[in-house]
C-alpha cells in the first residue's frame, strides 16, 4: 500500500512537473473573394470598409455588392477585427447608422456556405471574405488576401 502511495506521488510530480505542451494555434488566411470572372483590382483597405458598410463602390464599371459571410462565428470576428477594426456590435450599429443617413441599402447577410457561392455565382458584382482553404474547394475566384495569422 505504502509503496502504490508512493508511486502514485511520484507520477503526480512528475506530470506535474513536466513541461507543458502548448496548443499552436492554426493558421488561417482571410481572403476577399467573388464569382470567377469577375475581373476587378486589388481593393484599397479604405474601400472594402466602405464596401461592408454599404458604401456604393464601383470597379471597372462593376458596382461591388457586400455579402455578409456568416457561415462561421471565428471569421465574422477575424474579418471585423482585422478588416473593419471594429466589434460585432458597433459593425451593426454603424451599418444601420449610415443606411439611414445615407440610404445605402444593407449588405445581404448569407449563413449558409452553399447558398454564399451560389449568390456569388448568381449576383453581378457581389463579393465576400471566407477563409482561403474555403475558397479554394468552393468554385469562386480570390480577389485578394484580407488577413493572414494564427486564430485560436
Amino acid at each position: 500500500m505504502m509503496r502504490r502511495a508512493a508511486l502514485s506521488l511520484l507520477v503526480i510530480l512528475i506530470v506535474g512537473y513536466a513541461p507543458t505542451i502548448e496548443a499552436v494555434p492554426s493558421r488561417q488566411t482571410l481572403v476577399l473573394a467573388a464569382a470567377p470572372g469577375l475581373d476587378i483590382p486589388r481593393l484599397q483597405p479604405d474601400e472594402i470598409r466602405s464596401l461592408f458598410m454599404g458604401a456604393p463602390v464601383v470597379k471597372q464599371g462593376v458596382r461591388l455588392r457586400p455579402l455578409l459571410n456568416e457561415s462561421d462565428p471565428l471569421l465574422r470576428e477575424v474579418f471585423l477585427q482585422k478588416v473593419m477594426f471594429v466589434s460585432w456590435k458597433h459593425y451593426q450599429r454603424r451599418l444601420v447608422e449610415e443606411a439611414f443617413r445615407q440610404g445605402w441599402p444593407l449588405p445581404e447577410t448569407v449563413s449558409n456556405p452553399h447558398r454564399l457561392v451560389r449568390a456569388l455565382a448568381l449576383e453581378p458584382g457581389a463579393i465576400t471574405y471566407m477563409w482561403q482553404d474555403v475558397a479554394q474547394q468552393s468554385n469562386v475566384e480570390v480577389v485578394q488576401t484580407l488577413w493572414s495569422g494564427p486564430v485560436d
